[in-house]
């Protein structure tokens, strides 16, 4: 019987030596990019790679297309780019290379956090079970995670335009970047940072409209918005499996769908905002 108390055997090199779970996560991701391609499983991947050539074809990019994959893009136009050296690939190679990628870019992230590398390994250990769910739907989420820690990284390293240009990248991706702004207290040139978000955002609109055009581009964030606001009105619905948040929970449990999210929204922003009163330790 194996003992959990055993602390000697947490030591042993496998679970201390990141490089162990370094080769875990890239195996994981090379495996579960064949497993799902062989399956026939990949209609995210499709999803993403079809980005790319919807935005030089300057076709909508969050219309229907069934006949090249089923559900809606729900990612901006700049996600195009971002997917367009794999969507060139052929799909064997494109999934897995994309798996890789994007695990890569998060361990590279999680090893720029300014802890002890006994800690990293911890931290690679912990994220391992979720990253493989991620994985197998070559989800996008892990790269969000990896951006949100370097926002942060780059703030510690007073490297202010890296930073912003994290942050306004997961924005402009798929919103949940501008997490990163929560980081914003704890800059300390708070004028040029500003100056910095203000010019990656003007260069991540702009950039895309050499691969289309403008009037299609600035089409393509009417069209996003629309779509995302489709989206969480059908994720809200209480009949949809999506809505698991604590809003979702309270109107599930108290029996009343029309309850409106602002109070917990406010009591959730409160929560968040209390971590800003110790200000004396913000450095």
């Amino acid at each position: 019987m194996l003992d959990i108390n055993n602390h000697n055997f947490f030591n042993k090199p496998f679970f201390v030596n990141k490089k162990y779970i370094i080769i875990l996560w890239v195996l994981a991701a090379i495996v579960s990019g064949i497993k799902e391609y062989l399956r026939n499983s990949y209609n995210n991947y499709l999803i993403f790679k079809n980005v790319f050539f919807h935005l030089i074809a300057k076709e909508n990019l969050y219309l229907e297309y069934p006949n090249l994959y089923f559900d809606h893009n729900h990612y901006g136009v700049l996600f195009g780019l971002i997917i367009a050296p794999f969507a060139l690939l052929p799909d064997f190679l494109g999934t897995v290379l994309w798996n890789v990628a994007i695990c890569g870019f998060l361990i590279y992230a999680i090893l720029q956090l300014p802890i002890k590398e006994v800690q990293k390994t911890v931290i690679l250990w912990l994220c391992f079970n979720e990253v493989i769910t991620s994985l197998l739907s070559y989800q996008f989420n892990i790269v969000i995670a990896g951006i949100i820690l370097l926002s942060f990284v780059y703030i510690l390293q007073e490297k202010e335009f890296k930073s912003a240009l994290a942050i306004m990248v997961g924005t402009f991706v798929k919103l949940y970047g501008i997490v990163g702004l929560s980081f914003f207290f704890f800059v300390k040139n708070k004028i040029k940072f500003i100056g910095y978000l203000l010019l990656s955002g003007l260069l991540l609109l702009v950039i895309p409209m050499i691969f289309s055009s403008p009037e299609f581009v600035l089409q393509c964030y009417e069209d996003w918005y629309k779509r995302l606001t489709l989206k969480n009105l059908e994720n809200a619905n209480i009949q949809s499996m999506q809505d698991i948040s604590v809003m979702g929970m309270a109107k599930r449990i108290s029996g009343y769908y029309n309850l409106s999210n602002i109070p917990i929204l406010g009591l959730g922003l409160f929560l968040f905002a209390l971590q800003y009163i110790n200000f004396k330790h913000f450095k």
